[in-house]
């Protein structure tokens, strides 16, 4: 299982379709499902749990169309600083050496977004990344909640 945190909603956010998406995808009841919804409109943070990361970071997708930021939970089987060392230790030869101590120091201190958004920008419009990596910078995307909404 994996826990999703539903950070914050953004102005369009569909309600009644995030409810759904939140049965759908959660199996959760409609009061259930509601709940959740209604605590995130309410600035709560509501958590969920999905069946597998890959579910998890399909629905974190689905949400961002609806306007509604989540992201995973720091849960016991789920730790973002090894998540982005992982990603770090990939991206880190293709970016210019300044932006990689910045995005080290942003991670040491808890900072993952703001690292991996650091990393994602840093990277030269001149370099191809290997798709395996671009692979893994999208999944480290959904899993800190960083999708672009949709407009």
């Amino acid at each position: 299982m994996q826990k999703i945190e539903l950070v914050r909603w953004l102005p369009g956010m569909q309600k009644v379709s995030c409810t759904r998406t939140l049965q759908d995808y959660c199996g959760l009841p409609l009061s259930v499902a509601k709940a959740a919804t209604d605590a995130l409109l309410e600035r709560k943070s509501p958590t969920v749990d999905v069946e597998s990361a890959a579910a998890a970071r399909q629905l974190i997708r689905s949400l961002a169309s609806l306007r509604v930021v989540a992201r995973f939970a720091e849960a016991p089987d789920y730790f973002p600083q090894e998540r982005f060392n992982l990603g770090f230790e990939q991206v880190v030869q293709f970016l210019p050496a300044a932006t990689a101590i910045n995005c080290r120091a942003l991670a040491t201190h808890g900072e993952w977004e703001l690292a991996l958004s650091a990393c994602l920008a840093g990277i030269p419009a001149s370099v191809e990344l290997p798709p395996a990596v671009e692979g893994l910078l999208g999944e480290l995307a959904a899993e800190f909640g960083m999708l672009p909404p949709k407009t």
